[in-house]
């Protein structure tokens, strides 16, 4: 057999495990979760609050609408554990985040927002992603002394319903992909799908880069700020 057959034969096997894979996970996720009698204790869940005194304001509802649309949530086992994770949260996306436990906003979300709390956004940069191209990011105006961490209980109040079965098939063909020769070809096969990706992305960023240059923002911000008729 010529090398090129057996190349497109793991190719073609790698493809039927992948397909297979996929109709397992949606069939797992299919099974839905089991609502508790009794919520059970879970850990702590780091996140930000109004102050007190900016909470007895009368548009303190704004501020809390803010919170729920950009306020980061981190959990940990203990309180010292959920800072440990807030910390490497941040580390991770500190160009994601105006403050700790506050994110960037991306232009599509500001929509949804009400007129008052989108009166506290300002353009802040594009940025690229990979599905959308480049995208607007909007940072909150509200200072930071207007929040007060908090740690509230975490509570597990439903579990996944298991199938045995299911798991049982979805390890047997994840560990096919352990195969000395198929993962072998698999991690080859990834680096150049990866390549490619990278390229059309590229390209296309590059595209999108240029037509920047002479995109009105003025204009973009009054589409985004425009408000919606219901």
């Amino acid at each position: 057999m010529k090398y090129t057959d057996t190349i497109t034969k793991r190719q073609k096997k790698i493809r039927a495990i992948d397909r297979e894979l996929i109709r397992l996970y949606k069939a797992w996720s299919n099974l839905g979760y089991k609502k508790l009698d009794k919520p059970i204790k879970d850990g702590w869940i780091k996140h930000l609050v109004l102050r007190e005194d900016i909470a007895r304001r009368k548009d303190a509802h704004v501020f809390e609408e803010i919170i729920r649309r950009c306020g980061a949530e981190v959990w940990g086992s203990t309180k010292k554990n959920a800072d440990k994770n807030w910390d490497k949260f941040h580390c991770k996306r500190k160009n994601d985040t105006v403050i700790d436990g506050l994110e960037l906003l991306f232009g599509e979300k500001l929509v949804g927002i009400s007129k008052k709390a989108r009166m506290y956004f300002d353009g802040y940069d594009w940025k690229w992603m990979i599905h959308r191209g480049y995208v607007k990011r909007y940072y909150c105006k509200v200072p930071r002394h207007f929040f007060v961490v908090k740690y509230s209980r975490s509570y597990i109040r439903a579990i996944q319903i298991i199938d045995p079965e299911l798991e049982r098939q979805m390890a047997e063909l994840e560990g096919e992909f352990f195969n000395d020769k198929l993962y072998k070809y698999w991690k080859a096969s990834e680096g150049r799908w990866n390549t490619t990706l990278y390229n059309y992305h590229g390209r296309k960023r590059k595209r999108v880069k240029d037509q920047l240059k002479k995109y009105d923002e003025t204009d973009f911000d009054y589409w985004v700020n425009k408000p919606i008729d219901r």
